[in-house]
């Protein structure tokens, strides 16, 4: 198996901050914190990598959109290593994770990183590796017509400049932000030593913002035309969310986040 082996819009404020002897609220808000609807920090005190199912979380790829949660390359993509929310909390979010309020250990532990892309380095050469790449959620369900849905955010950091959408679902269909952002590279496996410190919080608004539809059928179709044109998410329950971009390097991420509050 050849793969390498683990260890704005507008973009606007920081997302994530020491909550070290801070007062919390209920669903893991810091007083003075902006109210929060969703936040995944992916938890990891296990001592190894864990799947992204575990999380309520998928990893599809290529143009028929493959799920990639049964693949022995694909078990370990939540790192255990530190994470750039030291102290946040999920809110609404984790599937089978562990109690994080419980398990101090977790708190700061855990995010997302993916070395099975660049240099076509797929398990036997598999060029699905290189293609098209959805992280997504289909965990929560925010009534847009009772709760007031600001923004979403996010901790990214990426070895190559790579051009990373921002997707939401809105009841069955997809949506994929029109404009792309990225980070400036972090070199190799620093992306795993280093994320704390070298990952940048991203934020786009979600009524501002600019949107494509997109083609998403898992294990079917997945896709997204950008020369059709952009428009404003239409009204509806927001039932899902996640990151899509066609990778030439790796990518991590942490603190997915959405903002807002009962109307």
């Amino acid at each position: 198996m050849a793969f390498r082996n683990p260890h704005t819009l507008l973009w606007a404020r920081a997302l994530t901050a020491s909550l070290a002897g801070v007062v919390l609220l209920s669903g893991g808000q810091a007083v003075g914190e902006e109210a929060v609807l969703y936040r995944e920090t992916f938890p990891n005190a296990a001592g190894s990598g864990q799947p992204l199912s575990t999380y309520g979380w998928s990893y599809h790829l290529g143009t028929q959109g493959w799920d990639e949660a049964g693949n022995d390359a694909a078990q370990g993509l939540v790192n255990e290593g530190v994470g750039s929310g030291a102290g946040l909390l999920p809110v609404h979010a984790g599937g089978d994770t562990p109690d994080a309020e419980a398990n101090h250990e977790a708190r700061g532990r855990g995010f997302v990183v993916n070395a099975l892309g660049p240099d076509g380095a797929g398990p036997d050469d598999d060029p699905y590796w290189n293609q098209l790449t959805h992280y997504a959620t289909t965990e929560l369900s925010i009534d847009r017509s009772t709760h007031r849905v600001e923004a979403l955010g996010l901790d990214l950091a990426l070895s190559q400049p790579d051009d990373v959408r921002l997707t939401v679902k809105i009841g069955d269909a997809w949506f994929a932000s029109q404009q792309t952002f990225s980070t400036s590279p972090v070199d190799g496996y620093e992306i795993y030593s280093g994320f704390a410190a070298k990952a940048k919080t991203l934020r786009i608004d979600l009524s501002d913002a600019a949107w494509l539809p997109m083609n998403f059928v898992p294990g079917t179709t997945m896709g997204l035309d950008t020369s059709q044109p952009a428009e404003a998410l239409p009204d509806g329950v927001l039932t899902g969310l996640g990151l899509l971009l066609q990778p030439s390097g790796f990518e991590a991420f942490d603190n997915v986040t959405v903002f807002g509050e009962p109307r």
